[in-house]
Parts: C-alpha cells; structure tokens; sequence
C-alpha cells in the first residue's frame, strides 16, 4: 500500500510540476526575465538560480527521494538518502 501511495504522490507531484514549469516559463516570456519567488503552495519548491540563468523545482516523492527539475538542461534528477 505504501509503494502505491508513494506512486500516486509522484504522479500527482509530476503533473503540478509541469503546470508549474509552463505557467513560469508564461512569466519569464512576459517579463523578460526568472521570477525572484513563486510560490506554489503544493509542496513544490521553486529556486531560481541567481548566477546562471534558471531555476529549479523540487519536490519529495517519499522514501527519502527528492526529484529536481533543472530548467538549464530541462530534466528531472532523483536524488535519495546516499546522492
């Protein structure tokens, strides 16, 4: 039951991810420029990366697994307990 939660949590995490990840990507093509702050609200993380230009999202997916999205190289890393 736990693995299946944990499934379900990814999934769900990864959709609001990718939402995330186009509504910023709106912003960035208004402005002109990465928001300093977003706020989510989801569990989601928003960083932006100050010296080079990007940001990045993370999120915990359960079992001591963090997934990160980098927008620089627009892909996804899990990073568990020993990374």
């Amino acid at each position: 039951m736990q693995l299946l939660s944990a499934f379900t949590v990814d999934r769900v995490q990864r959709y609001r991810s990718i939402k995330l990840i186009e509504k910023i990507t709106n912003i960035i093509r208004v402005i002109g420029d990465y928001p300093l702050e977003y706020t989510t609200g989801l569990g989601i993380e928003y960083r932006r990366l100050i010296k080079e230009k990007g940001f990045m999202l993370e999120y915990s997916r359960g079992f001591i697994v963090i997934e990160k999205y980098d927008s620089r190289t627009n892909n996804w890393t899990s990073y568990g307990w020993n990374d």
